[in-house]
């Protein structure tokens, strides 16, 4: 446990400082921590990842819970349950995080996953935030050139509509 501990603290302690995802795995990764996720077929350790990481981040085992019941199998098809529907207990393991920390993690990770990454960088402000009058589907931009206009950009619906007839 101590062991555990002592990786998973600066990890929260990073996130919440505003370290993104991705250079927090590049740290674990660069001090040779090993991960039991990313494992070659011959063995290896491939290293972290931001996936990883925001897992380790979002899961409540660390809150001291222990969840059943997440999936079940019907007709050899695998279904996730619905979240009212799953058993969430205290366990008897050290909690490594805080309620507090858990909730600033949560909303910091929804923010960022509601973000287009090309937003996030400012390229295009509006991106993420456009949505298609006649489908609702997410408009995309495009960027062209003219020379008479010069650059100029574009939002557009790559939703295909059945034809009517």
């Amino acid at each position: 446990m101590k062991r555990s501990f002592r990786i998973y603290r600066p990890i929260v302690e990073k996130y919440l400082n505003g370290t993104n995802l991705g250079h927090i795995a590049i740290w674990l990764t660069d001090n040779k921590i090993p991960t039991h996720y990313n494992i070659k077929p011959d063995g290896r350790d491939k290293g972290w990842s931001n996936v990883t990481v925001q897992r380790l981040l979002a899961s409540e085992i660390h809150l001291g819970y222990i969840t059943y019941g997440r999936t079940r199998s019907k007709r050899g098809q695998i279904e996730l349950v619905p979240e009212e529907e799953r058993i969430k207990v205290m366990g008897t393991h050290k909690k490594l995080k805080t309620e507090e920390e858990h909730e600033a993690i949560m909303e910091r990770l929804l923010k960022n996953r509601m973000l287009n990454p090309n937003s996030r960088r400012n390229i295009f402000p509006l991106s993420g935030l456009l949505y298609c009058e006649k489908c609702g589907s997410r408009m995309r931009f495009r960027v062209g050139d003219n020379k008479k206009q010069g650059q100029h950009w574009s939002a557009l619906c790559y939703h295909q509509y059945k034809r009517r007839e």
